[in-house]
């Protein structure tokens, strides 16, 4: 009987022994799984999805001619923020002060997406030059003509003793003016000028043997000498017009009959028509003719 008892209890204690051990394997991994008898799949972390501005459409603004600083700013103000500007050669350009709206990519009124590309071609910028020069006259010796570079380039003959104007258009920056002797080129004045905006350059000029004597050199801003408005001659006596002409100042003034006799005494004809229509602006060495008819 004895024998059955401890039997019995040996079977217990190695059962006790069993379920002792399963039961600490089974906490461990409780341990591991966050306390509990269960093993559960972890959540992946949600990403961010960035947000994209919105695209807007805009009629596109007329820029074409405006200064380039100008014109980016426009066009700003419109919605745009893309905006590249290149020369006309294609490169990339920053200094906006001297360039000008040639071309632009997108036609005015266009409904363009507020992201898209802005390409606005440019020019540097020009200006008007008035060259006045006051070329004396020597009756007997060094009667040579005169030529004018500008640039490097040939602009114009000066004949011997007259006065020259010429009225041209110039990129911004550094130029030079230069005058030869027409017979050698030994003999000439140079002028270098920087171009800022529409300007004036005259000069008197006297012919000395190997030398060129000039006086009175005139550079400023401005050219208000450069045109002059035409006054309405017609009906007038010829002397009458002739002097209101040489009170402006023009230089080139001619008069022909309308019957095709010769105009002996000018005091007996009067003004029919002019060549220059009243109320235009000319240059002062522009040729001014006036026909004239018989005033009886």
């Amino acid at each position: 009987m004895k024998r059955k008892i401890i039997a019995i209890c040996c079977i217990l204690g190695v059962c006790c022994l069993i379920l002792s051990l399963v039961l600490i394997g089974g906490c461990g991994g409780c341990a591991q799984n966050g306390g509990t008898g269960f093993q559960t799949a972890q959540e992946p972390t949600p990403t961010a999805i960035p947000k994209k501005d919105p695209v807007y459409y805009y009629d596109f603004p007329n820029v074409l001619g405006a200064e380039a600083g100008s014109a980016v700013e426009k066009i700003k103000e419109t919605g745009f923020e893309n905006i590249v500007l290149k020369s006309e050669d294609g490169n990339t350009i920053s200094n906006y002060t001297d360039y000008i709206v040639k071309r632009q990519n997108k036609k005015e009124g266009e409904k363009v997406k507020s992201d898209e590309e802005i390409v606005l071609t440019c020019s540097l910028k020009r200006f008007e030059l008035y060259i006045e020069i006051d070329f004396h006259k020597n009756w007997i010796f060094d009667k040579y003509d005169l030529e004018l570079y500008y640039d490097g380039e040939l602009l114009d003959t000066l004949p011997h003793g007259e006065q020259y104007t010429r009225l041209i258009e110039s990129d911004i920056g550094d130029h030079n003016i230069t005058i030869y002797s027409a017979d050698n080129h030994d003999i000439s004045y140079s002028y270098d000028l920087e171009l800022t905006e529409s300007s004036t350059f005259s000069c008197n000029i006297n012919s000395h043997g190997d030398s060129l004597e000039v006086s009175h050199i005139y550079y400023a801003p401005g050219v208000q000498y450069a045109r002059i408005e035409m006054p309405d001659l017609e009906g007038k006596l010829l002397p009458d017009a002739i002097k209101e002409l040489e009170s402006l100042e023009f230089l080139n003034i001619n008069y022909e009959s309308d019957d095709g006799w010769p105009v002996i005494i000018q005091g007996n004809w009067k003004v029919s028509d002019q060549n220059i229509k009243a109320g235009l602006h000319i240059d002062k060495n522009e040729e001014i003719v006036l026909t004239v008819t018989r005033n009886w």
